[in-house]
């Protein structure tokens, strides 16, 4: 978040836009950008990140900082049972976040971007493969986000609660 922070304010104060004007620019709620750079929002949105990382133009990863998201999705919990191959979680994870920005989804927790990386990543070890396979990710990722995910929740609870594998 302090990567996210510190590009608003370097923009804001290389551009010499208002908070205000920043937002009106990205046509997102008012005190959205004011939420971020004063850490009332810990969470934004990940619309919200696309249009900053869109406006600013840079990567999501040089936005918010991938080593910082790795370590945190690693730190999670979310992939403490399937065997942690760095490229494998970082292409997932990768191909998550394109998903989001390609059908303009927008998701309300992180910790849906980390359950949808970590069942593809079990899909592909599951399956002996050192890439995701780009069709069940996709499929995933519509199931999964860009509807209400009641297929989500229940995963979800279930690993909230230690029920054992998640299977699709």
């Amino acid at each position: 978040m302090t990567v996210l922070k510190k590009k608003i304010q370097q923009h804001i104060k290389d551009t010499n836009l208002s908070i205000a004007a920043f937002e009106k620019k990205l046509e997102v709620p008012p005190n959205t950008i004011y939420h971020i750079v004063t850490n009332k929002s810990k969470s934004p949105g990940i619309e919200t990140v696309i249009k900053i990382a869109d406006s600013l133009n840079c990567s999501l990863d040089s936005l918010c900082g991938r080593k910082e998201f790795l370590n945190n999705l690693i730190k999670s919990g979310y992939l403490d049972d399937i065997k942690l191959s760095t490229p494998l979680v970082t292409e997932a994870s990768l191909f998550v976040l394109d998903f989001l920005k390609q059908n303009k989804a927008e998701i309300t927790k992180i910790s849906q971007l980390f359950f949808a990386t970590k069942e593809i990543c079990n899909y592909s070890i599951n399956n002996k493969k050192s890439a995701i396979d780009p069709k069940f990710a996709e499929w995933l990722c519509k199931s999964i986000l860009t509807k209400k995910p009641k297929l989500w929740v229940n995963k979800l609870d279930e690993h909230n609660t230690n029920k054992g594998p998640r299977e699709l």
